[in-house]
Protein backbone atom coordinates (compact mmCIF):
# COMPACT_ATOMS: atom_id res chain seq x y z
CA UNK A 1 0.00 0.00 0.00
CA UNK A 2 1.33 3.55 -0.75
CA UNK A 3 0.50 6.54 1.48
CA UNK A 4 0.89 10.25 -0.03
CA UNK A 5 0.27 12.64 2.78
CA UNK A 6 -1.13 16.33 2.08
CA UNK A 7 1.82 18.59 1.35
CA UNK A 8 3.98 15.08 1.12
CA UNK A 9 5.53 15.09 4.09
CA UNK A 10 8.84 14.59 2.80
CA UNK A 11 12.31 14.21 5.06
CA UNK A 12 13.90 18.16 4.16
CA UNK A 13 17.19 16.85 4.91
CA UNK A 14 17.06 14.10 2.08
CA UNK A 15 17.31 14.87 -1.47
CA UNK A 16 14.28 14.30 -3.50
CA UNK A 17 16.35 11.11 -5.14
CA UNK A 18 16.87 9.85 -1.15
CA UNK A 19 13.40 10.37 -0.24
CA UNK A 20 12.24 8.04 -3.10
CA UNK A 21 14.95 5.69 -2.23
CA UNK A 22 14.00 5.31 1.07
CA UNK A 23 11.14 2.92 1.18
CA UNK A 24 13.21 0.65 -1.02
CA UNK A 25 16.35 1.21 1.95
CA UNK A 26 13.98 0.28 4.81
CA UNK A 27 11.87 -2.17 3.45
CA UNK A 28 13.37 -4.35 0.91
CA UNK A 29 16.83 -3.81 2.76
CA UNK A 30 17.97 -2.22 -0.82
CA UNK A 31 22.04 -0.28 -0.80
CA UNK A 32 21.60 3.10 -2.34
CA UNK A 33 23.58 1.32 -5.37
CA UNK A 34 20.90 -1.43 -5.97
CA UNK A 35 18.14 1.29 -5.29
CA UNK A 36 19.19 3.37 -7.93
CA UNK A 37 17.90 2.16 -11.23
CA UNK A 38 14.85 1.96 -10.02
CA UNK A 39 14.85 5.09 -8.11
CA UNK A 40 16.14 6.91 -11.44
CA UNK A 41 13.59 5.39 -13.71
CA UNK A 42 10.55 6.38 -11.32
CA UNK A 43 12.09 10.00 -11.51
CA UNK A 44 12.08 10.01 -15.07
CA UNK A 45 8.24 9.03 -15.51
CA UNK A 46 7.43 11.72 -12.92
CA UNK A 47 9.61 14.61 -14.77
CA UNK A 48 11.80 14.64 -11.26
CA UNK A 49 14.98 14.43 -12.90
CA UNK A 50 16.17 17.55 -12.82
CA UNK A 51 15.29 18.50 -9.10
CA UNK A 52 16.29 15.11 -8.06
CA UNK A 53 19.24 16.18 -6.07
CA UNK A 54 17.98 18.79 -4.79
CA UNK A 55 16.26 19.26 -1.17
CA UNK A 56 12.54 19.44 -0.69
CA UNK A 57 12.29 22.20 1.25
CA UNK A 58 13.69 24.21 -2.11
CA UNK A 59 11.38 22.94 -4.40
CA UNK A 60 7.76 24.25 -4.79
CA UNK A 61 4.64 22.47 -3.58
CA UNK A 62 3.55 21.31 -6.79
CA UNK A 63 6.94 19.32 -7.29
CA UNK A 64 7.05 18.66 -3.28
CA UNK A 65 3.84 16.83 -3.67
CA UNK A 66 4.98 14.78 -6.69
CA UNK A 67 7.68 13.56 -5.37
CA UNK A 68 5.50 12.48 -2.57
CA UNK A 69 3.98 10.48 -4.94
CA UNK A 70 7.07 8.73 -6.10
CA UNK A 71 8.03 7.87 -2.40
CA UNK A 72 4.38 5.76 -2.39
CA UNK A 73 4.64 4.46 -5.89
CA UNK A 74 8.47 3.19 -5.74
CA UNK A 75 7.02 -0.08 -3.85
CA UNK A 76 4.56 -0.68 -6.39
CA UNK A 77 1.78 -1.01 -4.21
CA UNK A 78 -1.65 -2.60 -5.37
CA UNK A 79 -3.19 0.08 -3.46
CA UNK A 80 -2.48 4.46 -3.17
CA UNK A 81 -3.61 5.94 -0.75
CA UNK A 82 -3.71 9.80 -1.21
CA UNK A 83 -4.82 12.88 1.19
CA UNK A 84 -6.68 15.72 -0.86
CA UNK A 85 -3.39 15.70 -3.49
CA UNK A 86 -4.94 18.50 -6.26
CA UNK A 87 -5.22 21.03 -2.91
CA UNK A 88 -3.39 23.71 -3.63
CA UNK A 89 -1.98 22.76 -7.17
CA UNK A 90 -1.43 24.73 -10.40
CA UNK A 91 -3.31 23.83 -13.45
CA UNK A 92 -0.41 22.27 -15.01
CA UNK A 93 0.29 19.71 -11.98
CA UNK A 94 -3.76 19.41 -11.44
CA UNK A 95 -4.33 18.01 -14.99
CA UNK A 96 -0.97 15.98 -14.78
CA UNK A 97 -1.93 14.06 -12.00
CA UNK A 98 -5.34 13.36 -13.18
CA UNK A 99 -3.88 11.84 -16.13
CA UNK A 100 -1.59 9.78 -14.01
CA UNK A 101 -3.56 8.88 -11.65
CA UNK A 102 -6.00 7.51 -14.67
CA UNK A 103 -3.27 5.84 -15.88
CA UNK A 104 -2.05 4.13 -12.71
CA UNK A 105 -5.67 2.81 -12.18
CA UNK A 106 -6.14 1.78 -16.02
CA UNK A 107 -2.79 -0.73 -15.62
CA UNK A 108 0.27 1.74 -16.47
CA UNK A 109 3.21 -0.10 -18.48
CA UNK A 110 5.85 1.24 -15.11
CA UNK A 111 3.76 -1.21 -13.01
CA UNK A 112 3.76 -3.89 -15.59
CA UNK A 113 0.25 -3.11 -16.99
CA UNK A 114 -1.50 -3.93 -13.40
CA UNK A 115 -4.19 -1.58 -12.54
CA UNK A 116 -3.98 0.23 -9.21
CA UNK A 117 -6.63 0.77 -6.60
CA UNK A 118 -6.30 4.11 -6.32
CA UNK A 119 -8.18 6.22 -2.79
CA UNK A 120 -8.28 10.04 -2.55
CA UNK A 121 -9.74 12.16 -0.27
CA UNK A 122 -11.09 15.76 -1.52
CA UNK A 123 -12.46 18.71 -0.38
CA UNK A 124 -13.87 19.50 -3.85
CA UNK A 125 -15.24 16.91 -6.01
CA UNK A 126 -15.45 18.80 -9.38
CA UNK A 127 -11.98 18.19 -10.85
CA UNK A 128 -12.49 14.57 -10.46
CA UNK A 129 -15.40 14.31 -12.31
CA UNK A 130 -14.87 11.05 -14.99
CA UNK A 131 -16.94 8.82 -16.29
CA UNK A 132 -14.53 5.89 -15.35
CA UNK A 133 -14.34 6.88 -11.50
CA UNK A 134 -16.34 5.94 -8.76
CA UNK A 135 -17.21 7.90 -5.63
CA UNK A 136 -18.17 6.98 -1.91
CA UNK A 137 -18.72 9.54 1.03
CA UNK A 138 -17.32 8.79 4.21
CA UNK A 139 -19.20 9.52 7.23
CA UNK A 140 -19.07 8.61 10.89
CA UNK A 141 -15.92 6.53 9.67
CA UNK A 142 -18.44 4.74 7.08
CA UNK A 143 -18.61 4.11 3.42
CA UNK A 144 -21.35 5.18 1.35
CA UNK A 145 -21.28 4.62 -2.03
CA UNK A 146 -22.26 7.59 -4.62
CA UNK A 147 -21.56 5.71 -7.64
CA UNK A 148 -20.78 7.22 -10.87
CA UNK A 149 -20.46 10.92 -11.48
CA UNK A 150 -23.91 11.35 -12.61
CA UNK A 151 -25.25 9.62 -9.55
CA UNK A 152 -22.46 12.00 -7.65
CA UNK A 153 -24.62 15.52 -9.38
CA UNK A 154 -27.61 14.07 -8.78
CA UNK A 155 -27.16 13.32 -4.90
CA UNK A 156 -29.01 15.16 -2.70
CA UNK A 157 -27.02 14.60 0.29
CA UNK A 158 -25.64 18.40 1.57
CA UNK A 159 -21.84 16.83 2.06
CA UNK A 160 -21.76 16.28 -1.50
CA UNK A 161 -23.68 19.60 -2.86
CA UNK A 162 -21.29 21.41 -0.93
CA UNK A 163 -18.33 19.07 -2.30
CA UNK A 164 -19.51 20.11 -6.03
CA UNK A 165 -20.21 23.97 -4.83
CA UNK A 166 -18.32 26.85 -6.51
CA UNK A 167 -15.64 28.12 -4.45
CA UNK A 168 -16.16 31.25 -2.38
CA UNK A 169 -13.17 33.11 -4.84
CA UNK A 170 -14.96 32.73 -8.04
CA UNK A 171 -17.92 34.15 -6.53
CA UNK A 172 -16.48 37.32 -5.14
Amino acid sequence: MGLVFAGGQLFNQLTIRENVALPLQYHRDLPPAEAASAVQTLLELLELTPLADITPSNISDNWRQRAALARALILKPKVLLLDNPLAGLGTRHLHWWLRFLDQLSRGHDWCGGRPMTVVATTDDLRPWRNANRKFALLRDKKFFPLGSWNEVESANDPVVKELLAVPLETII
